[in-house]
């Protein structure tokens, strides 16, 4: 599958069957920015450097926070 682009698939959308793709798209960029938090969290205290907080606890809660609309 080619690469969508959100802005582009949500300036596009004409009918209501094209929210299933824009949900899709959007669930996608989430799981991939939760994916990167949580990677950039562990390299940080993976980092012999940095020990002054739990960063993948920092970002496990923040991750854990579900938006409600």
């Amino acid at each position: 599958m080619a690469a969508l682009s959100i802005k582009q698939e949500t300036t596009n959308q004409t009918q209501r069957r094209d929210s299933e793709t824009s949900r899709r798209l959007h669930q996608a960029q989430y799981d991939a920015l939760v994916a990167v938090i949580a990677q950039l969290a562990a390299k940080l205290d993976a980092d012999a450097t940095v020990t002054d907080t739990n960063y993948a606890s920092l970002a496990a809660a923040v991750i854990a926070t579900k938006i409600v609309a």
